[in-house]
């Protein structure tokens, strides 16, 4: 058997696929398989996206952002991240993000899942829970259907992936700690 990845440059390599509304559960996970080959990002960017249905104005999207897992430093460290957005925007307190505890190491396979079972955003990192937030204002999915982005979050500020990304997934449940320790151990 053949092992196969999706790789990504970190310039311009992106996976976008179309908007489908069996995607916008009120509970949802989002997972994927990772590797960053590299810590830096270009520009102004805020890091590097894994998974994205993140819609920005400069793309004629109006307020359209629901959800992204992605790396970025946390001093100095690299996190993973999972945030939210209840009204599509990125407002105080219309958003939440919760961040890992423990950071990533590059040019390793790491395996993240993000879930929201409408009361608390919980992150796991090889299986293991790493970050939690409560938040019950739930997720704003729009009525523009921005797409679903692997390795970028958007025409504004790309934050595309240096990296590979495999079995990404996207469930409409929050998965629970037993049933993420049991896909982690699976592989």
């Amino acid at each position: 058997m053949t092992n196969i990845s999706l790789s990504f440059d970190g310039v311009d390599d992106f996976v976008e696929v179309t908007d489908n509304s069996s995607l916008n559960g009120t509970n949802i996970s989002i997972g994927t398989w990772f590797s960053i080959e590299d810590l830096d990002y270009p520009g102004n960017s805020e890091g590097q996206v894994l998974v994205s249905k993140w819609g920005d104005d400069s793309e004629g999207y109006n307020n359209q952002r629901s959800y992204r897992v992605y790396y970025e430093k946390v001093d100095s460290q690299p996190k993973i991240s999972f945030i939210i957005s209840s009204d599509g925007s990125v407002q105080e307190n219309n958003y939440v993000i919760t961040t890992s505890s423990k950071s990533i190491e590059v040019q390793n396979w790491h395996m993240t899942i993000g879930t929201y079972d409408g009361d608390s955003l919980k992150l796991y990192l090889d299986g293991t829970l790493v970050g939690s937030t409560n938040f019950s204002k739930g997720i704003y999915y729009g009525d523009q259907n921005p797409p679903i982005r692997f390795g970028r979050k958007s025409d504004h500020d790309g934050m595309y992936l240096n990296g590979n990304l495999d079995e990404v997934a996207i469930w409409d449940t929050a998965l629970t700690a037993d049933e993420v320790s049991t896909l982690y151990g699976s592989l």
